[in-house]
């Protein structure tokens, strides 16, 4: 009995400190960047943060955080406190993931030699599936255990209407009645989304040759709708992403992006400038074909 007790333990502690075990190497992806609902933040560091970090590369491993593949960090638990400022956020974070009743502890870690990238500061938190970073600029950098993100993208792809073609200027934005599936804001950066898009809907396109294919309906960080055309490998992971569908405004008008996408999966992009008391204009056209790699390719018409 004490034998399968302690081996009980021992599995716990495993599963609870990925980061300070000889455990297998765990990716994560990040899923949200934000600071203080009551904090005063100039825009500008809020967006160049944004940029700088949506393709930022996260592992830990043997008691090691690696940032972008090459920058090894050892890092070590720790007793000492959060600042109040660090403890606030985390705690309005924890909020937003609906984390705030959960009933793993929350395991608080330190950086043995403080980071050079993103302007980050020596704390993180590690809870459940979720691993949080600290600017010093008070931003909360979250993130999630990658496989675990993938394994949730599988569900809601299974899920997932199908639109079929050919399609000219559909759902920008869609109707209720359009058969797109909502999907949590986090995935945001999974598909290579900008800055702060949010309001995450999608539906499927019947898989062309070995590439899978969605239709991602999102608003920007400034309101405005947006149709992105992704492409995915047979296992789900994301191979290129193509904007189809974007306004633009003007002080007397608009210019948008409109698409078509025909049987044969070629998508055309007309840019078109609408002006008050004018007819349109059009100032650009491009075509693009799928490729054997599922990578967009522009081509002349």
């Amino acid at each position: 009995m004490l034998k399968i007790t302690i081996r009980f333990i021992f599995v716990c502690l495993y599963c609870f400190f990925p980061l300070m075990t000889n455990a297998n190497e765990i990716k994560w992806q990040l899923v949200d960047i934000t600071y203080l609902s009551d904090h005063s933040i100039q825009i500008e560091k809020l967006l160049a943060l944004l940029e700088e970090s949506k393709d930022i590369s996260v592992k830990s491993s043997n008691n090691k955080l690696i940032i972008d593949e090459h920058n090894v960090i050892e890092v070590r638990e720790t007793k000492e406190k959060l600042s109040p400022n660090v403890h606030s956020l985390l705690q309005e974070e924890l909020e937003r993931l609906n984390l705030t009743d959960n009933k793993q502890k929350k395991q608080y870690l330190t950086f043995m030699t403080l980071p050079q990238q993103y302007n980050l500061n020596q704390s993180l938190v590690l809870m459940s599936d979720y691993l949080f970073l600290f600017s010093n600029d008070e931003f909360i950098l979250t993130f999630k255990d990658k496989q675990k993100t993938h394994h949730d993208f599988s569900d809601l792809y299974n899920k997932f209407n199908t639109a079929n073609l050919p399609l000219v200027n559909r759902y920008f934005p869609p109707d209720e009645k359009d058969g797109f599936l909502s999907i949590p804001d986090e995935f945001n950066y999974f598909f290579k989304g900008m800055i702060d898009d949010g309001n995450l809907k999608a539906i499927k396109l019947k898989r062309y040759k070995e590439t899978k294919l969605i239709l991602l309906s999102s608003y920007s960080i400034a309101g405005y709708p947006k149709l992105s055309l992704i492409s995915l490998s047979n296992d789900l992971n994301i191979i290129d992403r193509l904007e189809i569908g974007e306004n633009y405004e003007m002080e007397d008008g608009v210019t948008l992006i409109e698409y078509a996408i025909d049987k044969n999966y070629l998508v055309t992009l007309n840019k078109v400038e609408y002006r008050d008391n004018k007819l349109p204009k059009l100032l650009d056209k491009t075509n693009y074909i799928i490729n054997d790699k599922g990578k967009f390719i522009k081509v002349e018409k």
